[in-house]
């Protein structure tokens, strides 16, 4: 099957997840498309400047602990897809936009993600993933409120 025949659904580890989950769920049914779900997990958390392993220790155990703590829900979350629609389940690290619109490059029909609806200097500062896979994509992209 190819990827034109797929919907990517980006996830993240918030409430409005199983929402915009459902909405694709719906959607892969009526078309009789796959899901493939992109995850990604945040990228490596600074290390101090100066050296002290201890503190890279530690912080290298909390990012290996959330590492995990997100693949388990990930995969918690995956299981809600009935498995007649489920197609590949994608885990990357670093930036969410930038990882969704690469994917999004290899030729889905379609892009479901949610937004938080940010506004006025928090979406200056923090910027909008939806926002710049909305403008980017190659695809239509179904945004969830």
């Amino acid at each position: 099957m190819s990827r034109a025949e797929r919907i990517l659904v980006a996830v993240d580890n918030s409430e409005l997840t199983q929402r915009t989950l459902q909405f694709a769920i719906r959607h892969a049914r009526a078309d009789h498309w796959r899901i493939d779900l992109i995850y990604v997990l945040p990228g490596p958390l600074p290390t101090p400047t100066n050296g002290l392993p201890a503190a890279r220790e530690i912080l290298g155990d909390l990012a290996h602990r959330e590492d995990a703590a997100s693949r388990r829900w990930l995969q918690d979350l995956w299981e809600h897809v009935p498995e007649e629609l489920r197609g590949d389940l994608l885990v990357r690290h670093g930036d969410p936009g930038g990882h969704i619109l690469e994917e999004a490059r290899g030729g889905y029909e379609l892009v479901v993600l949610g937004t938080h609806g940010r506004t006025g200097l928090q979406h200056v500062l923090l910027g909008s993933v939806a926002e710049q896979v909305v403008r980017r994509a190659p695809c239509p992209v179904l945004v969830v409120r």
